[in-house]
């Protein structure tokens, strides 16, 4: 490198290059590049975060230390995938959905309460889905519990633990890794479970198929754990639906369902109003859904008694019909 001259003059490219891969690999190199090439550029994460109010300053290093806390613990493929998007905020909600697809949006898949794009609202996308939606009450009575045997202390979920896998610092100081690491585990599972009913959206829920899906990653986390010869969750048993601080899952629902009765119809009365705007807009009310085309005999009829007609109606001195009798 440097120009072809017998006279060297220092690149100083070549100086950089050189302290940089001093006590540095590869892997050190290739973010070098990355910051000094696209670095100008915000994160798209940050202003995602920035819409949800969450508290604090968001930046790109506590997105990273998030992602790091959520990826470096027992992870399963659906796990990982889970925690990644939620704590980017990269999911693809009922809106995105519905702009990809073309097709209209669709309510929730358990108590038809439509998307809000408010940020605070009960129907926020994030808080709707991870806090205040039935199947997510369920859940979090059960992190309740295992954040006692876990932690030793009562846990609060909130956005913030959830997406950013944070704790509070009165928490963090008094525990171990060890079990940062087990509690991190266990919310990647309650985001799995939740992260895949979303899209998955069942026609029906229970209790007890809840906590099987719930039961489903605790388990195939601890599989992972002893693969890799730790114990740390050997001892982390999901309570059962006897526990009597644990609602079931149909209380929960039908009080959920009372509560929130007015804002349900309201939203149902705006999509049936946004439906009637659609449909007379692309005149699918005057066209039927039916109709076929005509087959060839058909229209080989149609013209021949069309011709006919014609052949009577009388004509001008240049051969054209006269309009008149046209009719």
């Amino acid at each position: 490198m440097g120009p072809a001259s017998p006279i060297h003059s220092p690149n100083p490219f070549i100086r950089w290059f050189a302290s940089c891969t001093t006590n540095s690999n590869t892997k050190s190199i290739f973010y070098q590049f990355l910051h000094v090439k696209h670095g100008h550029i915000p994160h798209s994460a940050i202003a995602k975060l920035e819409k949800i109010r969450l508290p604090g300053q968001i930046n790109e290093r506590r997105i990273g230390r998030a992602l790091e806390r959520g990826n470096h613990t027992f992870n399963t493929a659906k796990m990982a995938r889970a925690a990644t998007e939620v704590t980017l905020c990269s999911m693809r909600s009922a809106r995105d959905i519905s702009r990809i697809t073309g097709l209209p949006v669709k309510p929730c898949y358990c108590c038809q309460l439509d998307e809000s794009r408010e940020a605070g609202s009960e129907c926020e996308f994030y808080s709707h889905t991870f806090l205040a939606c039935p199947p997510a009450l369920f859940l979090r009575q059960i992190m309740s519990v295992l954040a006692i045997k876990i932690l030793g202390c009562h846990v609060t979920l909130d956005l913030q633990s959830i997406i950013l896998n944070e704790l509070p610092y009165n928490i963090v100081k008094r525990i171990t890794s060890e079990q940062s690491k087990s509690w991190i585990c266990i919310l990647n599972c309650f985001k799995a479970t939740l992260y895949n009913l979303f899209y998955s959206r069942p026609m029906s829920l229970s209790s007890k198929s809840l906590l099987q899906r719930f039961k489903f990653h605790v388990d195939a986390a601890k599989n992972i754990a002893k693969q890799r010869g730790s114990n740390a969750l050997k001892k982390i048993e999901i309570p059962t639906l006897l526990n009597s601080s644990i609602r079931k899952y149909e209380v929960i629902l039908s009080q959920f369902m009372v509560d929130h009765r007015e804002l349900r119809h309201q939203n149902q009365n705006e999509r049936r109003q946004l439906n009637i705007r659609r449909s007379q807009c692309t005149g699918l009310n005057n066209t039927p859904s039916n109709l076929k085309s005509f087959s060839y005999q058909k229209r080989q009829i149609l013209l021949r008694d069309s011709l006919a007609k014609l052949s009577n109606v009388p004509r001008t001195a240049l051969g054209n019909i006269e309009l008149a009798n046209a009719t």
